[in-house]
């Protein structure tokens, strides 16, 4: 202790004393062999990735990039020079999709393989969980996956390439609590609350990087609140039709508005607030919307084999009333139209543009090609392309950064000639990669949020 106060001495102590209790403990519980804590599936996925940013720290820092993979040179006669690679992924007795049929023993035999990868992070965390168990075979499973990134980081590295990052790391920093299986919460371990965490990480493990889940686990997560509101932390089994009946006729006496000052009140207070204030509620579309998302995660539990079938099904979902005839003031006067691109937005190049050229350039070509603002806004410069015919299109896809509504939305737009004339090819030969970096995204990844809440002011006024 660098003392020879032996009270001072005492008292610095104390945190390697701590230290050297919490080891006797863990070795303690290895030797037993029995576990202290159960994993969720969510939790295995948060340790394996704290083992992928380690191990990429470790890259990255010491340029250790041959911990887990060799990387030699060869020559064949009359052959130029190659390299080949060879991984620890290439020694695990599962390769590919195998891992998805696989079987308990086969993971068993998995987990023995992954032992020094996952028994690491482990002690790290300090926690035991044993071999044999569901939560190991889990965990072999999620650490199976990250080791094919950790190798695809390692490939990277020795090409010289230190952009490429091949998990978006968006586990590894989330609170790490698992259960304790030396005392109870009070909640069932199949408890709804318990059964959407576990939907959340399958959702979030599955998702094409294409697509974002995100705004629509936020709205999940929303409606799983007032169906517990309503109902309690049941147990997934204990859930029952008439729970949904009740669900469903409450959804729509719920208050379309979503200030804070009502969204923080409980469901009952919302439904007497909207009656006694004559407040619009939830129309029947976005009522269906909530039932229909709150049932996806029953859905999960009878995949899980939780529940034999889904309490939801048999109930009838809210139907939105048929329209009689067309909406005659739907969309926009030829004159409104007229004013709108009158605008000095659109005549002065020299007007204020609060987010650059995407000021002009996305309400014009909303205009001509139809396409949502959300589409024109994701455009990279790759996207605007020229076919065999000479003819110039946009490519409305998915890819990193880019969504859409479904597939019947993927399409090649033919650019108008007016277009080519205001300068828009130009415009694009301009940018580097994406055509309005200037529009911010909002929480869920998206720049029609923040783009609509200018233009929407601009186009009322």
């Amino acid at each position: 202790m660098k003392t020879t106060d032996k009270s001072e001495a005492q008292l610095r102590a104390i945190p390697w004393l701590k230290e050297a209790y919490e080891q006797l403990a863990l070795a303690r519980s290895k030797l037993s062999g029995e576990s202290d804590v159960e994993l969720s599936l969510r939790e295995c996925v948060i340790l394996a990735e704290r083992w992928y940013a380690r191990m990429r720290d470790e890259v990255e820092s010491q340029g250790n990039m041959l911990s887990h993979i060799s990387h030699d040179e060869y020559e064949l006669p009359k052959v130029s020079k190659g390299h080949l690679i060879f991984g620890l992924s290439d020694t695990l007795s599962l390769q590919g999709s195998e891992i998805e049929r696989a079987t308990d023993q086969e993971l068993d035999v998995l987990g023995d393989e992954l032992e020094f990868n996952i028994s690491s992070q482990l002690d790290i965390e300090g926690i035991t969980i044993p071999k044999r168990s569901k939560s190991y075979r889990q965990l072999a499973i999620q650490f199976y996956h990250y080791l094919y990134k950790y190798e695809r980081l390692c490939i990277a590295r020795i090409q010289n390439d230190w952009e490429s990052e091949p998990s978006p790391m968006k586990m590894a920093e989330l609170p790490f609590k698992p259960k304790s299986l030396k005392g109870t919460s009070g909640v069932s371990e199949n408890a709804l609350s318990k059964v959407y965490d576990r939907f959340k990480v399958s959702r979030e493990v599955n998702s094409d990087a294409s697509r974002k889940p995100t705004k629509t686990l936020s709205e999940t997560t929303l409606n799983i609140k007032r169906f517990i509101s309503l109902h309690g932390d049941k147990d997934v089994t204990d859930v029952t039709s008439a729970d949904f009946v009740l669900f469903r006729d409450t959804l729509l006496q719920l208050p379309a508005k979503k200030a804070h000052a009502i969204r923080s009140l409980s469901v009952q207070q919302q439904v007497e607030k909207a009656k006694k204030e004559g407040l619009d509620t939830l129309s029947k579309a976005n009522a269906r919307k909530s039932f229909n998302l709150v049932s996806g995660v029953f859905t999960f539990a009878l995949e899980l084999g939780l529940i034999t079938v889904n309490p939801s099904a048999n109930v009838k979902r809210p139907k939105p009333d048929r329209r009689k005839e067309a909406e005659e003031d739907r969309g926009y006067s030829p004159e409104e139209v007229e004013r709108i691109f009158s605008l000095p937005l659109f005549t002065d190049p020299t007007t204020d543009k609060k987010y650059g050229k995407a000021c002009y350039w996305v309400p014009i070509l909303c205009r001509y090609t139809g396409a949502r603002s959300g589409e024109i806004l994701q455009l990279r410069r790759s996207d605007i392309s020229i076919n065999t015919d000479g003819i110039h299109y946009i490519n409305v896809r998915r890819g990193e950064g880019q969504s859409v509504k479904n597939d019947a939305s993927l399409r090649h737009i033919p650019l108008h000639d007016h277009l080519i004339e205001l300068g828009f090819l130009e415009y694009v030969a301009g940018c580097e990669e994406w055509l309005f970096p200037e529009v911010p995204e909002d929480t869920h990844g998206a720049k029609s949020t923040k783009f609509a809440d200018w233009w929407g002011p601009v186009v009322r006024e």
